[in-house]
């Protein structure tokens, strides 16, 4: 999966809500969801965009303030947006992107996945309370191949993950007592708890090392069944 970092740096230099309204007849540059990159980045012409007014800043390199506006509504990012040194202000002068008075601007690197359907051909490992309350979709692709992701949504928000019955690790045999550090990535699990599944790569392992507080979800390697 192609995984999105989302890098913003934010300069405020204003109080109150009348210095902020001022902005609106202030900005150098507008961002919209409507806008287009190949527009002035004016208010009636605004960049679609938060990379390219970053871009428009730098081509500016001017030693007074600058402030970038952005409207409200939904920006789907399908690339990092990356924030340098490069993107401070000059001397004394201040860079500042901020939301358009009274508009929540929202930046999003969700996928939406739809048709979703219900299953009807359960695999024999499906447990029998579960039959006929499956659903099932099309996971959206890149560059060919299925997006891994770790978290889903619905209206109401994040929803849980399928989890199996959890078990408590067994002692390593008396022959590796001794093993060193460099060997603390074998897991001695209850026979039948893990197997050498073909989709192992989509198997994750939720460990509560010593306190509640704590939580590890690594990824298997392989799994040795004897």
């Amino acid at each position: 999966m192609k995984r999105l970092l989302f890098f913003l740096l934010i300069l405020i230099a204003v109080s109150g809500a009348g210095a902020m309204s001022a902005y609106a007849q202030k900005a150098d540059f507008y961002v919209s969801p409507g806008g287009s990159d190949n527009g002035s980045g004016s208010l009636s012409s605004p960049f679609a965009t938060l990379a390219r007014a970053r871009d428009a800043v730098r081509e500016l390199k001017t030693s007074k303030d600058v402030v970038v506006l952005i409207r409200g509504g939904l920006y789907r990012l399908n690339e990092t947006v990356v924030f340098g040194l490069e993107d401070s202000g000059q001397g004394d002068a201040t860079i500042t992107y901020a939301a358009y008075p009274g508009e929540k601007p929202v930046f999003s690197s969700g996928v939406q996945i739809g048709g979703w359907n219900k299953l009807t051909d359960p695999p024999p490992a499906l447990p029998t309370a579960a039959h006929g309350k499956v659903w099932v979709a099309n996971v959206p692709k890149a560059s060919g191949v299925p997006w891994r992701f770790f978290t889903l949504y619905d209206a109401e928000g994040m929803l849980p993950r399928a989890r199996s019955e959890g078990f408590t690790p067994l002692d390593p045999p008396a022959s590796e007592k001794e093993r060193s550090d460099s060997d603390k990535n074998i897991l001695h699990f209850p026979k039948g708890a893990l197997k050498n599944w073909p989709n192992l790569e989509d198997v994750e392992i939720v460990i509560r090392p010593h306190h509640q507080w704590l939580v590890n979800i690594l990824p298997l390697a392989s799994v040795n069944e004897e």
